[in-house]
């Protein structure tokens, strides 16, 4: 009980934060060019954060997602893939998931060319926020994304795991995650 308390006395001043400081509309370009694919990629850049579609207390629309939305109706494929290697990893998160929505056949390998891309980024959904790798990013994003995106056949579901599972450089949350169900699975089929 006393570490539950602890915990929440650490946690819940970052989620009040979080959801009081509303994503601030970041107005880095002139009427004039508004809709040039570089103002929006510069305005994502200096977000500088990964947020849902709504955030704060009141659910606000995020401004970041109306970039988000802009980017992925005015990028090519080739632009989008381009842009996971970008110096910004919220622009690198941005561009991953738009890609998502192509469903090109580049993504599983964009994927893996990321596992190891140790830049942290900041991420908020609704009034819940934290910071994360870009490469964790990209994880989650391909495995819990909508109905209708890219999905991993079995095949790249089993590359990604080995990644994770059998490389022990790996200190990423997804890596841990994934070895940990491997070392119970073992567990539970040497008990049968």
């Amino acid at each position: 009980m006393a570490n539950l308390k602890k915990l929440l006395y650490l946690t819940l001043p970052f989620l009040f934060y979080a959801c009081l400081n509303n994503s601030k509309n970041v107005e880095t370009h002139n009427s004039s060019n508004k809709n040039s694919l570089d103002s929006i990629i510069k305005a994502l850049a200096l977000g500088n954060c990964v947020e849902s579609e709504y955030v704060g207390a009141a659910g606000q629309t995020s401004s970041q997602w109306s970039y988000y939305e802009q980017l992925q109706n005015m990028a090519t494929i080739e632009q989008l893939i381009d842009l996971t290697n970008h110096k910004s990893g919220v622009v690198r998160c941005y561009a991953f998931e738009a890609l998502l929505k192509t469903k090109h056949d580049t993504i599983f390998s964009v994927l893996l060319k990321h596992s190891k891309d140790t830049l942290h980024v900041i991420t908020r959904n609704g009034c819940l926020g934290g910071t994360e790798l870009v490469s964790d990013y990209f994880v989650k994003t391909i495995r819990y994304n909508e109905e209708g995106d890219y999905q991993l056949n079995a095949r790249q579901q089993h590359i990604l795991d080995s990644v994770f599972i059998y490389d022990k450089s790996n200190t990423f949350f997804w890596g841990k995650l994934f070895a940990e169900d491997n070392s119970q699975n073992k567990a539970s089929k040497k008990h049968m």
